[in-house]
């Protein structure tokens, strides 16, 4: 293995890492950004806060699906493969990419989340 894609795969490992401590850090971080708007609402004055009677039931549901989804990341890391991110030998040569960004990791979930989908299912 010559040096050069020695070092693309070490970099593409340290970033499998960080995704999966991003991953790992969904739940709490979603749950804490709930915490701090239910005491904005909270608030509000009775005539606003009657404008959005479900709020607090809404405040709930979120926590609930922050949860369930943080429970699905830290499941979806875990099962990874420890290769998952790293060059792959492509027909053409090899993959060149290192550092997955926002945009590459957001598409990795709108296909799983198509893919699973009802959508998906058909």
């Amino acid at each position: 293995m010559d040096d050069r894609k020695k070092k693309n795969e070490e970099a593409e490992e340290r970033s499998f890492h960080l995704v999966k401590s991003a991953f790992s850090q969904y739940a709490p971080h979603a749950a804490a950004v709930f915490d701090r708007a239910q005491p904005r609402y909270d608030g509000l004055p009775e005539k606003f806060r009657a404008l959005l009677p479900d709020l607090d039931d809404h405040f709930l549901s979120l926590h609930g699906c922050a949860a369930a989804n943080g429970e699905f990341f830290l499941t979806l890391s875990e099962a990874a493969p420890h290769d998952i991110f790293l060059n792959q030998e492509v027909v053409a040569g090899t993959a060149e990419k290192t550092n997955p960004t926002e945009s590459d990791i957001r598409s990795v979930l709108r296909h799983l989340v198509r893919d699973w989908s009802a959508e998906g299912a058909s």
